[in-house]
């Protein structure tokens, strides 16, 4: 079964989204959720991946990593969340970055807070509690306003040393704030 792109809870797509119906309201409480897994492998320096399509205007609910392989991660600086169309970058995360170096099998990385706050790095050698700085949400109300006929997407970009090789599943829990926007896996 294949969830890149899946409704919570199960309804209309975004397309079929009217304003004022039911359908509208139900959604935003659950949103959609896509994911995107990477393998950086032996990439030295900085890199951006792309991970989501973003077109019309979204409201990011949550974004999050989990490592899903970590063969080698010894050197994993400046981990952070961007929205970019090509011609211009915004942050969704801090652009000082995280270090994620040392990341044992399943340790997450969650966006907290808003742009001006560094991702929250949970590593998975003990037990772990990730939670927003600035009130009962993770992640501050974030709209992504996608620049008009043009490709844009949200990006994981980290510097890495040359013999990296991971994995890092990353996910997106996000609302259609008009009818016709999308967010979809690259």
């Amino acid at each position: 079964m294949d969830l890149k792109n899946y409704l919570i809870p199960a309804g209309p797509s975004p397309a079929e989204m009217v304003l004022n119906s039911p359908y509208c309201g139900i959604h935003h409480l659950g949103g959609y959720m896509a994911y995107k897994t990477i393998d950086p492998v032996g990439t030295s320096g900085a890199a951006s991946y792309d991970l989501f399509n973003v077109s019309g205007c979204v409201q990011i609910l949550g974004i999050w990593g989990v490592f899903t392989d970590v063969t080698n991660v010894n050197a994993i600086t400046a981990a952070s969340f961007d929205f970019d169309d090509g011609a211009a970058t915004v942050q969704i995360t801090s652009a000082a970055g995280t270090t994620l170096s040392a990341a044992a099998l399943y340790s997450s990385i969650q966006a907290v807070g808003n742009n001006t706050i560094a991702l929250s790095f949970s590593k998975a050698d003990q037990v772990r509690v990730a939670q927003g700085t600035t009130g009962p949400k993770a992640l501050e109300d974030t709209f992504l306003t996608a620049k008009s006929a043009t490709s844009c997407q949200i990006r994981f970009t980290c510097t890495t040393g040359a013999v990296e090789d991971f994995s890092l599943q990353c996910w997106v829990k996000w609302a259609c704030m008009y009818t016709g926007s999308t967010l979809a896996a690259v």
